[in-house]
C-alpha cells in the first residue's frame, strides 16, 4: 500500500505567466512559488512521496499546504464544488445619499438580500434612524458600513452606539477637509486600483464565484440621485428620484440582459487578467469591455504586469506594450519572445 500527498481542499496551486502561487484560502494567505514547482504539482491533485523532493515535501507538509493519506482514502475526498448559486439577488448595495433612505430602499434590502450594504451618510434626521435600525436588524446582511460625513446635523454617536452592539455594522467618519473621502461620488468610487498583493482578500468565496463572474461587478448596484448618467456603460448604477418604487426598478435592472453579461466578465475570459495569478482573488474595479463573446479587455492597464511578475512602481516594471502584449478592441496579442527576454534580464535563468 503506497501513501500520497493531497493538497487540503482550501488550499489551490495557481499558475501566472511568470510566476505561480499557492492560496491557502482557509488562513487567507498566499506564497510564491515559480513555475516550474507548480508544474511538477500541477498533473495531479496526489503525489506519491517516493516521486517528490524531499525538501518541497517538508515545506509543503510544515507549511500545512498538504496532508498524507492512504489510497483506499482516496474515494473519501470531497473536492471544491465551484457552484456560485447564491440565495441573494445582489451582492454589494452602495447607497451613495441619504435622500433615498426611505421604507422603499428598506424593502427593497429586505427582498433582495445583498451581503454587504455601504450607506453614505451626508445627512440624517431622527426620523431615519427607524429606518436603519429596520437594516441592520435584517439577519440576511453580513457587513454594513457607513461612510458618515462629520457636520453638526449628523448624530455620530447613534452610529458609534450601533457599532459598538453589533459585530457586522462599521462606519468611518468623512470630515471636512479629507480630500480622500470629501468627493466619494459615482466616479471616483470606481477609481481605486489595486496597488500590491495585500489588496487582495484570498478566500474560497472569491475563489468559487471568480471561475464564473467579474468579483467586483457580479450583484453591485450603486444607487444615486444624479440626473444625468456620467457614462452610458456603467450598467450597475441607478440613479432614481427618491418617489421612485426602488424594489421594482432594481429587480427589473438586475434582469436586463446588460447587466447579467458585465457580471459574467470573469477573469478566466480577460484579456491579461486569464494569465494573472491573481485572477481568482481579483476585486478589479476597471469597467471590462466586450470583444466578442467569451472576450473581455480593459482600456486602463492594471498596476500588475502578470507577463513579468511587476508591480508599477517596483524596479524593473515594464508596461504590457513594452512587454510586446496588445489587448484592444481589435485583438489581443503576446510577443513571448519579447518577454522571455525581459524576464531572463529581470529573473535570470530561475
Amino acid at each position: 500500500m503506497s501513501t500520497s500527498l493531497k493538497f487540503y481542499s482550501e488550499v489551490k496551486a495557481i499558475r501566472g505567466y511568470a510566476s505561480s502561487l499557492i492560496y491557502d484560502m482557509g488562513r487567507s494567505n498566499v506564497t510564491r512559488i515559480t513555475n516550474d514547482v507548480f508544474d511538477f504539482l500541477s498533473p495531479c491533485a496526489r503525489y506519491l512521496i517516493d516521486d517528490i523532493d524531499q525538501e518541497l515535501k517538508t515545506y509543503l507538509v510544515e507549511n500545512e499546504f498538504v496532508y498524507e493519506y492512504d489510497d483506499f482514502d482516496e474515494s473519501h475526498i470531497q473536492e471544491i464544488q465551484l457552484n456560485t448559486e447564491f440565495p441573494s439577488l445582489l451582492r454589494l448595495v452602495y447607497l451613495n445619499t441619504t435622500e433615498l433612505l426611505n421604507l422603499n430602499f428598506v424593502k427593497m434590502i429586505n427582498q433582495t438580500l445583498p451581503s454587504i450594504l455601504i450607506i453614505r451618510v451626508s445627512t440624517i434626521h431622527n426620523s431615519y434612524e427607524y429606518l436603519i435600525l429596520e437594516i441592520v436588524n435584517s439577519f440576511f446582511i453580513d457587513r454594513i458600513v457607513f461612510l458618515i460625513e462629520i457636520n453638526e446635523s449628523n448624530h455620530v454617536s447613534f452610529f458609534e452606539n450601533l457599532c459598538s452592539k453589533y459585530n457586522h455594522i462599521f462606519i468611518s467618519k468623512l470630515y471636512e477637509n479629507d480630500t480622500k473621502h470629501s468627493n466619494y461620488n459615482f466616479s471616483n468610487f470606481f477609481n481605486y486600483r489595486l496597488k500590491a498583493e495585500n489588496d487582495f482578500t484570498f478566500s474560497l468565496v472569491n475563489f468559487i464565484e471568480s471561475h464564473s463572474h467579474n468579483l467586483f461587478f457580479n450583484g453591485l448596484i450603486f444607487i444615486d440621485t444624479i440626473i444625468e448618467k456620467p457614462e452610458e456603460n456603467y450598467a450597475f448604477s441607478l440613479f432614481l428620484d427618491k418617489n421612485d418604487s426602488m424594489t421594482d426598478i432594481v429587480t427589473k435592472h438586475i434582469s436586463q440582459l446588460k447587466y447579467i453579461s458585465l457580471s459574467k466578465s470573469c477573469k478566466l475570459i480577460t484579456d491579461v487578467c486569464k494569465d494573472c495569478e491573481f485572477r481568482h482573488m481579483c476585486v478589479d474595479n476597471r469597467l471590462p469591455h466586450q470583444r466578442a463573446e467569451n472576450e473581455w479587455y480593459h482600456q486602463t492597464e492594471c498596476n500588475y504586469n502578470p507577463y513579468i511578475a511587476k508591480w508599477q512602481g517596483e524596479e524593473g516594471y515594464r508596461t504590457l506594450a513594452e512587454c510586446g502584449v496588445i489587448s484592444n478592441e481589435h485583438e489581443f496579442s503576446i510577443d513571448h519572445e519579447k518577454i522571455a527576454l525581459i524576464n531572463k534580464e529581470l529573473w535570470g535563468d530561475e
